[in-house]
């Protein structure tokens, strides 16, 4: 064989070993939510039952979904199967309770829940709006608090930006937890994005210098921050997702918090050349996972990007497709969210039921899709 025959060949097997797997997922049906007012329904409409509020959500930990329905002040445990196991709600916005839940129920009163997310430990961080009057200074309004309830749905504390019981935070965007479950909370205001690090006790880990655009922008370009994920293995690490006005292109900037500096900028190219891709959030082995919506083939795209050599370099290693069923229902709201393991599960609110599905992403990692 010869020396240029050799080469050729290395260098194709070379190439195929560097090629992005691409998998195709259906979607799995889980169980609905009626719309209505018992402990297993939800009310997702305004009072006159016509215009969708944004006041509903939910989470995956350890295959449990963790219902939140702003509404009537409540948070439903649900098993894959839909199986009310547990409840948090608002006595003076639910009806009597008709039914007996296995963990039972907790009587808590809430002003309105904006957002939850659950720890490794099974921990229900919760972002509610404080009760008393709104608090303006340079930053503006600061009227978000946290509030930490144990894994069986006891109040224990809230969080405010320095601490336990201390100051409200102004918007939280995002509650995120590393390997050791310290909490990352992510907020903004106008003008700048704040990062307060907690441990799993409520103590303060880290409060980062205040994020500003300008950080990031040049003579030659003006970006704005879409989202900001911390890293699950390192903290210290961010994943920010810019937007460049002038060429309507992302880019993910990976920026260490501590040390205020930039690791890396990786470019993410707009799915179809329209549709810009979002942080759907990582898993535990550190993989960050962004998604687009392709409205001409109803169809979630999903790429995957994993550390290289540390976590101060990403390659693309993976893409998911995640087909959605045909359905007699008009969607009118979907909400994805990735756990830990990799899973990624959706809310698609339909017609007068939520719908909740998920696809094995996971499976992915165990190698069980082929």
């Amino acid at each position: 064989m010869s020396k240029r025959l050799r080469l050729l060949l290395l260098s194709g097997i070379f190439l195929l070993s560097c090629k992005v797997k691409e998998y195709t997922l259906d979607r799995q049906d889980l169980f609905q939510l009626q719309l209505g007012v018992f402990e297993d329904e939800m009310d997702f409409f305004d009072r006159n039952q016509i215009r969708l509020t944004s006041s509903s959500g939910f989470v995956i930990q350890d295959g449990f979904f963790y219902v939140y329905n702003s509404n009537l002040g409540k948070i439903m445990k649900f098993s894959n199967n839909g199986d009310i196991l547990s409840l948090i709600y608002t006595p003076s916005l639910n009806i009597p309770l008709q039914k007996i839940i296995p963990e039972g129920t907790v009587q808590h009163n809430f002003s309105q829940i904006e957002l939850i997310n659950v720890d490794a430990s099974g921990r229900i961080y919760v972002v509610d709006r404080t009760l008393t009057q709104e608090k303006y200074n340079a930053r503006g309004a600061h009227r978000r608090i946290i509030k930490v309830f144990s894994d069986k749905g006891n109040y224990q504390y809230f969080l405010g930006e320095n601490g336990v019981s201390g100051e409200p935070f102004p918007f939280v965007r995002s509650i995120h937890f590393s390997l050791k479950d310290e909490a990352t909370i992510i907020s903004r205001d106008e003008e700048s994005w704040f990062i307060n690090r907690f441990s799993s006790q409520g103590e303060v880990a880290y409060i980062a210098d205040p994020i500003t655009e300008s950080l990031f922008s040049s003579e030659d370009s003006s970006v704005y921050i879409n989202e900001i994920h911390p890293s699950p293995l390192n903290p210290d690490i961010l994943y920010i997702n810019t937007s460049d006005f002038l060429t309507s292109t992302n880019t993910i900037i990976l920026y260490h918090v501590v040390d205020q500096i930039i690791l890396d900028k990786i470019k993410i190219e707009p799915l179809n050349q329209t549709f810009p891709y979002s942080i759907l959030g990582n898993d535990r082995e550190g993989n960050i996972y962004f998604y687009a919506f392709d409205f001409m083939n109803s169809v979630y795209k999903i790429l995957l990007y994993s550390p290289k050599g540390g976590l101060n370099n990403l390659e693309l290693t993976q893409e998911f497709n995640l087909l959605l069923p045909i359905s007699d229902f008009p969607t009118l709201h979907s909400q994805l969210f990735l756990a830990t393991n990799g899973l990624v599960g959706v809310m698609s609110i339909e017609n007068r039921f939520a719908q909740f599905s998920w696809w094995r992403t996971d499976q992915y990692f165990k190698g069980e899709v082929s």
